[in-house]
């Protein structure tokens, strides 16, 4: 069994639950598992990291999943900003210390209406499989973490409860095998942030 792209994943997926009438919805499995990884996996390949000039606010990256750090350049250094719950800021005056996130945007405490230079860490969303982009660094690593992922939402649309521990467990398996993989890599001080 190879899977190395989207169209192999497809086929496995319909081999594996043996319905040819839930063909038009393997792919919904597969977003949703796409999703689900997005949200649970922290990983040394979803690093990413972008240095720019902009004024601020300045629009959220469209794959971002979670931020690691935001830090603008103080001097010759870069500066790491806390984060600010909504309600914190007040637009006080002085050198940036914080920020929040509004309308989908990341704002500075206190604003700026010049242009910062600034550096945004973040983990990025798994890049999503389609009939265009065909595969991506998890399906290449890990292939098993999306047919066993695609699995159990489809025992899920087909009510099949006798099978979904099957499947559950093997994801499971194959998540922590990610995490132990990237642990690793930590431990071996081997990560590298993804620079855009």
């Amino acid at each position: 069994m190879s899977l190395t792209n989207y169209a192999e994943l497809i086929s496995a997926v319909e081999r594996w639950i043996k319905r040819a009438d839930l063909n038009s919805q393997i792919p919904d499995f597969i977003s949703i598992t796409e999703n689900k990884l997005s949200r649970v996996l922290r990983t040394a390949q979803q690093q990413t990291q972008v240095i720019a000039n902009a004024a601020f606010p300045i629009a959220i990256p469209g794959d971002l999943q979670d931020v690691i750090a935001l830090s603008v350049l103080v001097g010759a250094r870069y500066k790491s900003l806390e984060y600010l719950p909504g309600n914190k800021v007040n637009n006080s005056k002085g050198t940036a210390f914080g920020y929040s996130v509004l309308n989908n945007k990341f704002i500075l405490e206190p604003a700026s209406e010049n242009a910062i230079d600034y550096k945004l860490d973040y983990y990025a969303k798994i890049p999503a499989l389609n009939e265009i982009n065909t595969t991506n660094w998890l399906l290449t690593k890990y292939p098993g973490v999306y047919l066993y992922g695609a699995l159990i939402q489809a025992s899920l649309y087909m009510v099949d409860d006798e099978r979904i521990g099957v499947w559950k467990a093997q994801f499971e398996e194959e998540v922590n095998l990610i995490n132990l993989d990237n642990n690793a890599l930590a431990a071996r001080g081997s990560l590298a942030v993804r620079a855009r």
